[in-house]
């Protein structure tokens, strides 16, 4: 991503964050600044759903991290509860909220 950002793209690293340790991992790692984090939180009966739309279902697999991410991450960020809002919505949102994502 650092790399990425010198040459004057604007990186985003598309990745499931649910543990403090990795989020500082983050942190530590990337010098570029300013660092956001988008955390998208759409409720648990939602994942189900949009899970079994999918080709490959996983829910089963990882719906444990709904709880981490409740429970283990600080609320850092900007953190989208995106159940009831479209792709076009949640990229809107995320835009409109940009200096809220700043972590750093």
């Amino acid at each position: 991503a650092d790399s990425f950002a010198k040459a004057g793209f604007i990186p985003v690293i598309d990745d499931v964050i649910v543990s403090p340790g990795v989020l500082d991992l983050y942190r530590r790692r990337l010098v570029t600044r300013p660092l956001r984090l988008v955390q998208l939180a759409p409720s648990l009966d939602v994942i189900e759903q949009r899970d079994a739309t999918r080709h490959k279902q996983v829910f089963h697999l990882w719906s444990y991290m709904h709880t981490d991410l409740h429970q283990r991450m600080p609320r850092v960020g900007f953190w989208l509860d995106n159940s009831e809002l479209t792709e076009s919505e949640t990229v809107q949102a995320v835009m409109a909220n940009l200096n809220e994502a700043v972590i750093t």
